[in-house]
């Protein structure tokens, strides 16, 4: 049976594009608890009931459209920690998030390079610190 994913109003599956993944719920039961919540599908039973995955959990998968960048985060502090991008998200959310994302990946670039320039600082002054102690 082909992967499709289990957000409601989406009908992909695995092959149809290429670069699209498919994600497994998390099984943490916080991160597990966020993404029922954020995939927010109403039970076709009951439609006052939130959805809850049923039998089998390794078949649940979301795909990558769902995530702001197209890809699914592990850092908690990423706005792609949970999926947000679904058929019964507003446009003006949608937007917020993805603003919230350039944020969150300004951020991070600025901490690699402060990373980054610490590093190259602290070789430059073990350097010197060898030179001095040749002559």
């Amino acid at each position: 049976m082909p992967e499709s994913c289990m957000a409601y109003k989406c009908h992909n599956r695995r092959g149809q594009k290429s670069g699209r993944k498919f994600h497994r719920l998390p099984r943490d039961p916080d991160s597990r608890a966020k993404w029922i919540a954020a995939i927010g599908q109403a039970d076709a039973n009951n439609k006052n009931k939130a959805w809850e995955p049923t039998g089998k959990n390794d078949h649940w998968r979301l795909c990558s459209d769902h995530f702001i960048s197209g890809k699914k985060s592990n850092n908690p502090t990423s706005p792609d920690y949970v999926p947000s991008i679904f058929a019964h998200t507003s446009s003006p959310l949608k937007r917020k998030r993805k603003r919230e994302m350039e944020t969150y990946t300004r951020r991070e670039r600025s901490k690699k390079q402060r990373r980054d320039q610490c590093a190259k600082t602290l070789a430059a002054r073990a350097l010197l610190i060898h030179v001095w102690s040749l002559l």
